[in-house]
């Protein structure tokens, strides 16, 4: 008997997927959004590709320091978020991506994009969440495997400038990982998408 579980399968992605997204007191919409997704392997090499999102400060843009990976990412997975707020696919820019603070308590992403500069933090830290789906009716949508890290604080700054909003809990995670609503601030420190030959899309 083996130690492990073998999948046969084709690695999609693999990496680090930051979410960030705030609300106002009593407001039902996003006052700021950012995905960002920093790549260690896909078929389109790695790098980093960023959705940010702030209505309030009129930016909106993908933001990459690799335009084949911002492609890419934006087929396999921004396109289907875009669509169900009936948003279209924002311009591409190229960027550079620098982490900052402590991974174990506040951890940070600055994107320097053409004339704009965003700071976002994740802080105050739960303990982390570990997923494991072996089963393949599964996997073809979700991840594999992901290590999960929620955040009860959270802020973004466009050009210093502090943008409005707290975290705020859902129930988007209970399907997936099952427990009590989440916060709407995760970063994922390991995660990885495969899928069978014959579900490759």
């Amino acid at each position: 008997m083996t130690e492990a579980l073998v999948i046969n399968a084709t690695v999609r992605w693999v990496g680090e997927h930051w979410i960030l997204r705030l609300r106002r007191p009593n407001d039902d919409a996003d006052c700021a959004v950012v995905h960002l997704y920093h790549t260690h392997y896909s078929p389109a090499g790695t790098g980093h590709v960023a959705l940010v999102s702030l209505p309030s400060q009129r930016y909106n843009a993908i933001c990459t320091d690799n335009s084949n990976l911002a492609e890419y990412v934006g087929r396999l997975w921004l396109a289907e978020r875009l669509a169900q707020t009936g948003s279209e696919m924002p311009p591409v820019v190229e960027a550079e991506f620098v982490q900052s603070g402590d991974l174990r308590d506040s951890p940070g992403w600055r994107i320097r994009a053409p004339d704009n500069s965003i700071d976002a933090v994740w802080s105050n830290l739960q303990p982390p969440v570990t997923a494991l789906r072996p089963d393949p009716a599964i996997y073809r949508r979700r991840a594999v495997f992901n290590i999960l890290y929620f955040a009860n604080s959270a802020q973004i700054k466009l050009n210093g400038q502090q943008v409005e909003g707290s975290p705020y809990r859902h129930d988007l995670w209970r399907q997936s990982i099952g427990g009590e609503d989440r916060s709407s601030c995760v970063f994922a420190l390991a995660e990885a998408f495969v899928a069978d030959d014959a579900n490759l899309g």
